[in-house]
């Protein structure tokens, strides 16, 4: 077993930081980090998969403001509220997809 270099603690075997001081022992390929910059950065910018998701989530949530909401304003207020949050909720979740398959796309394909 290795000590860490700062305070000399025992290191378990795969350890990144000291359990006792929290020192960085070892660099963990910046693995986690680099994931979720690739995530939302590509080369420096902000990724087209994002920007697409943005457009898709706000065309999506104008074009139930314009036909659907005000049906449903019609009938209740409980209505209109369940269907603004229906619409948010799905609306959020092609946002996901979006992202998801440009970072799958980027992934595999580089």
């Amino acid at each position: 077993m290795s000590r860490c270099p700062k305070c000399g603690e025992e290191l378990k075997v795969n350890a990144i930081f000291c359990p006792n001081c929290g020192f960085k022992v070892k660099s963990d390929d910046g693995g986690y980090d680099k994931m979720i910059a690739d995530v939302i950065y590509v080369d420096g910018r902000i990724s087209k998969a994002k920007s697409i998701g943005v457009a898709i989530f706000l065309l999506y949530i104008f074009a139930n403001m314009f036909f659907v909401f005000p049906s449903m304003l019609r009938f209740s207020f409980l209505l209109f509220l369940g269907a603004v949050i229906v619409v948010f909720l799905i609306g959020l979740f092609y946002y996901c997809v979006c992202r998801g398959i440009g970072f799958v796309v980027r992934r595999f394909v580089n």
